[in-house]
């Protein structure tokens, strides 16, 4: 989808920077990630609602997607230091 959205983006917008387009891309994504994991552990913790950890992993793995854009090179590594173990 998000090829299909650059390659119209450029046939309309010729000057268009798809690299640019796909790094601001990647860390919206890795910003709405974060925040999704962490309101997950939000519902378990604060609220007891454990059925809401089931959906980490998915969520997860959308997170290391997004961080291996060159971009967020130093994000990637905090995260790999901070990450609490997987149950």
């Amino acid at each position: 989808m998000l090829t299909r959205y650059i390659k119209a983006r450029r046939a309309a917008e010729p000057g268009s920077n798809p690299a640019s387009f796909a790094e601001l891309y990647a860390i919206m994504s890795a910003q709405r990630n974060t925040r999704l994991l962490g309101t997950f552990a939000r519902l378990n913790l604060r609220d007891g609602k454990p059925q809401y950890l089931r959906h980490q992993p998915r969520i997860w793995t959308y997170l290391h997607r997004s961080l291996a854009h060159p971009a967020l090179a130093a994000v990637r590594q905090w995260v790999r230091r901070q990450r609490p173990p997987l149950v």
